[in-house]
């Protein structure tokens, strides 16, 4: 059974692989987050968000044997709880654009409730928002 919460910032080290480096380098911020799905004391998800007055999902990610189960939706869900609770009215995410994975991102967004802002160029990142 998977259980979900908030993780221990001070032992990121231990799930670092689910990290994009900008979330794992933030970890020492106070307004960085992560929330994640444990399964028999085993990390298999994390979502990493800045939760304050400018709200951002940071990364996103799910071990390969446990996708396509909805863990990652349920993680972004209680990302979007804990920052409209923290009194956010948006939440942003802004994803690198990869060869093949367009699509995939895409849907995985538009499922949790996000939408397309803009193309950012100059970085190669799709802007989204929620809330």
């Amino acid at each position: 059974m998977v259980e979900y919460g908030l993780l221990d910032k001070e032992k990121a080290e231990n799930y670092k692989d689910f990290l994009s480096p900008e979330a794992y380098s933030r970890r020492k911020e106070e307004s960085v987050f992560y929330y994640g799905a444990i399964c028999d004391e085993k990390v298999v998800g994390v979502a990493a968000f800045i939760a304050d007055d400018e709200s951002e999902l940071l990364s996103v990610s799910v071990s390969p044997k446990w996708q396509k189960q909805g863990i990652g939706s349920k993680l972004v869900d209680a990302v979007v709880d804990i920052v409209k609770d923290c009194g956010s009215a948006l939440l942003e995410t802004f994803f690198s654009v990869q060869e093949g994975n367009e699509s995939g991102m895409d849907k995985f967004l538009w499922r949790c409730g996000f939408y397309k802002e803009e193309y950012i160029k100059s970085t190669d990142c799709k802007e989204y928002s929620k809330i």
